[in-house]
């Protein structure tokens, strides 16, 4: 199985224990990616929301570098999934917009033939890889642990999607915390935003949306929780100390990519997961599941 591996930004910088994560657990599952290094940014909602064309364009040149590789991306950013599949959509509905995007890619000796799809880790694991496959290398059982399923707001979307089975109650991000061994949190995989988007323009607000979240998730006995985003990691774990002060209350719940999540089901030490960047500490967790 060969994809066209983009971890998106934040996994290469600032959650950087995403991206060799998930690299070691390709490489433990038989998945061969073949990382997309002159990749550019997806632009995210930003730049499509100010300058579409331009989104459109950079999301091409990202098409085309990749179906040179593989017919499928892989990303591990649900912001990056979603951007990029919106963008595909466009491009291969619309010849006219295809054929403008691509006069301009031709100054670059490049062109998007359209045969390119986009696939979230977790879509993988679901549809080609298979969670039956996935049982067969689990080597250490989660079953002491109760995790929450967060999907965040982007892997939801578009509504029109095939993939928006993730918002049914039990979706794929449950199955895979089942077939790792772990207790599903009931209700934790619910619709809500971490918060992320208000981040830098309100932060106030954001602590408040994310605190309340992984407050409610701690009273319900919650070990950890699983989120298939940089940014919702960003958001949870990163800015979990904020959200202590202010609550004014102690938290202290593990967040994990999950990458890293699959990661300690199939054996996979603290080095190779990186968990040592995590803010809040996995280490009473993975003693916890004898790693």
């Amino acid at each position: 199985m060969r994809y066209a591996y983009y971890p998106g930004c934040a996994a290469k910088s600032s959650c950087l224990e995403l991206d060799v994560a998930t690299k070691a657990v390709a490489s433990e599952l038989g998945i061969d990616l073949v990382e997309l290094s002159e990749a550019s940014c997806c632009g995210a909602r930003e730049i499509s929301s100010v300058r579409p064309r331009l989104a459109l364009t950079l999301n091409a040149r990202t098409f085309a570098l990749a179906e040179k590789l593989s017919p499928t991306i892989l990303t591990i950013c649900s912001t990056c999934q979603l951007t990029m599949s919106q963008a595909n959509d466009v491009l291969k509905s619309d010849r006219r917009t295809l054929a403008e995007v691509n006069e301009t890619l031709s100054n670059i000796g490049l062109r998007y033939g359209g045969g390119v799809e986009v696939k979230h880790l977790l879509n993988v694991l679901e549809e080609d890889y298979g969670f039956n496959r996935l049982a067969e290398k689990i080597k250490v059982s989660l079953d002491n642990l109760n995790v929450a399923a967060f999907y965040g707001c982007h892997l939801l979307r578009p509504a029109r999607s095939r993939r928006n089975k993730t918002a049914k109650p039990h979706g794929p991000m449950e199955t895979l915390i089942e077939t790792l061994g772990g207790r599903v949190v009931d209700g934790s995989g619910g619709k809500v935003c971490c918060g992320f988007p208000v981040l830098l323009t309100n932060e106030q607000l954001a602590v408040k949306m994310s605190g309340d979240y992984l407050k409610r998730l701690k009273d319900d006995g919650t070990d950890c929780i699983v989120t298939p985003c940089p940014l919702c990691h960003i958001s949870f774990d990163m800015y979990q100390g904020k959200v202590e002060s202010a609550l004014d209350v102690k938290i202290d719940l593990v967040v994990l990519h999950l990458s890293q999540l699959i990661g300690l089901g199939l054996g996979l030490n603290a080095r190779q997961l990186m968990t040592n960047r995590n803010v809040v500490s996995a280490e009473a967790l993975l003693k916890r599941i004898g790693l």
